[in-house]
């Protein structure tokens, strides 16, 4: 039925028009044998028109008059005017409404059966489609853009064939029901819907069934789509191609609304790697506020740290210089295997680095500097940095400290040590940096005596600083002069906002000198 259409208006489309742009009479009886358009304000008057060939009539003026069609031909009339009369179509003839805008969705007057073919038009409005169309034979909807007025479920008599590409807008998307938004549809063509506020996370489809269009709500996990940022929805979606299974995909496809969606991008590292740097600048935290002995050694030291979410398993080295009586000279390094996990994955990381530390100490003052490095080589494919996906990502973390505050003797071999803090500690990883500044208070109790044959140094402390970091430090130093050895035993506890609460042990063996 459809392509007889077409050829016939391919035809006709091709042949001379008429243009009318003065109103004109043409008495009884005007012959029509051509197309014709009649222009805006002009009124045609006619008691018969009498169409003997297949032509198309497009209408923007006043017609008074009846129009009759031929046997075995078709008229097809575009009317965004007045028809004052009747069209009869005789046997074999056939009448076609074109639609192609929302100024042509007017009634014509016809006893006889016709079809409405809606061509590449915009804006049409589904209602006044039905009003206009009871009746027809035939509705052939192509290529064309139409509105559901309202929440109208529309019941048709007439079949609605849709043909191309169809693209219908909801207006009220609240009140739609389970049941069919159009009856009497068939065709292959392709129908797009759309409705609802801008940035949903659920979208309208529509489904042909027993030829009743109906419209459900599906959860959209397309999240270019979904989401304002075009970049972070493409990396969403990439990922779900290299594992479909991903558990940040599976909670963010199973939130209810935009805010729950963005509460769980927010826990991610995969979304915000600067988190992956909380751990390692925890450790380098724990590298602060050591106490550390002071005198001429080398030790080696195995050093194990958890936390929630978080460990870390590795060793240090570590080689400090005592110059006179009052200052120490260090320079240290260590690698740690660093395990950390969020709601949805674990991260594997490599993490190596050092510090340079100097230390004065009299019987009246105390000044510490310390300043380090600490890089972690992240084992994750890719992050997305709130504009680019990154891969492989590397962290760089640079973090310097001075101390400095008064010593008290408080009993024979017994010093408390009250100090202030500041410093400095940048970090850098996909493209992202952030630099915390380090302002902190705390106090070192210091214990020194000797043995027999053996001596032992004790070390106490206490830090925390405004960025919510808080350590308690212990280190039991014991030395055997006489044999050139000693051993360290280090236990600390240290909290921050973000991982919360982790313990650091540590075990040296040393040579001093």
């Amino acid at each position: 039925m459809l392509a007889g259409f077409c050829c016939v208006f391919a035809a006709v489309r091709g042949a001379d028009a008429l243009y009318i742009g003065t109103s004109v009479s043409y008495g009884e009886n005007w012959n029509l044998w051509d197309n014709v358009e009649i222009d805006d304000d002009v009124t045609v008057n006619a008691d018969d028109i009498n169409v003997n060939l297949s032509v198309t009539i497009v209408n923007n003026g006043v017609i008074n008059g009846n129009i009759n069609v031929a046997p075995g031909r078709i008229v097809k009339i575009r009317n965004s005017g007045v028809i004052n009369g009747s069209i009869d179509v005789a046997d074999g003839g056939r009448l076609v409404q074109l639609i192609q805008n929302s100024a042509d969705v007017t009634k014509i007057n016809t006893t006889d059966g016709f079809d409405v073919f809606v061509d590449n038009a915009s804006g049409i409005s589904l209602v006044d489609l039905g009003n206009i169309a009871n009746g027809a034979n035939n509705i052939i909807i192509e290529n064309s853009n139409l509105i559901l007025d309202g929440n109208a479920s529309i019941k048709s008599n007439t079949p609605i064939e849709l043909v191309g590409d169809v693209s219908l807008y909801v207006e009220d998307t609240e009140n739609l029901t389970d049941g069919p938004v159009l009856s009497n549809v068939r065709g292959d063509g392709m129908l797009h819907v759309f409705g609802g506020d801008a940035g949903s996370l659920y979208r309208l489809t529509a489904r042909v069934a027993d030829g009743n269009l109906y419209m459900d709500y599906v959860r959209d996990t397309d999240y270019a789509r979904v989401l304002d940022n075009k970049n972070l929805g493409n990396f969403l979606n990439d990922l779900r191609k290299s594992n479909a299974n991903d558990k940040l995909l599976a909670a963010l496809d199973g939130a209810k609304d935009i805010d729950e969606l963005n509460a769980i991008m927010s826990q991610s590292m995969r979304l915000a790697p600067m988190k992956l740097m909380t751990s390692v600048r925890m450790l380098n935290f724990t590298e602060m506020s050591r106490v550390r002995a002071r005198g001429d050694y080398m030790s080696l030291m195995p050093v194990a740290l958890f936390a929630d979410g978080m460990d870390a398993l590795g060793g240090a080295i570590e080689r400090t210089y005592g110059v006179g009586d009052t200052i120490t000279l260090g320079i240290a390094g260590y690698v740690f295997s660093l395990n950390q996990s969020d709601d949805f994955e674990e991260y594997k990381s490599a993490l190596y680095g050092g510090n340079v530390h100097i230390a004065y100490f009299d019987d009246d003052i105390f000044a510490r500097a310390l300043a380090g490095i600490s890089v972690a080589n992240f084992n994750i494919d890719s992050v997305f940095n709130g504009t680019d996906t990154v891969s492989n990502p590397m962290g760089l973390s640079v973090y310097s400290v001075a101390d400095f505050g008064f010593v008290f003797d408080v009993a024979q071999n017994v010093e408390v040590v009250p100090f202030v803090r500041g410093g400095v500690d940048y970090a850098n990883i996909a493209k992202l940096t952030d630099t915390e500044f380090v302002a902190a208070a705390g106090a070192n109790l210091l214990v020194d005596f000797a043995g027999y044959d053996l001596k032992y140094k004790y070390g106490f402390g206490i830090a925390a600083d405004i960025r919510g970091m808080f350590n308690v430090d212990a280190e039991m130093h014991i030395l055997s002069p006489n044999d050139g050895f000693a051993g360290t035993v280090s236990v600390g506890a240290v909290y921050d906002d973000i991982v919360g609460f982790g313990v650091k042990v540590g075990l040296s063996a040393a040579a001093t000198f």
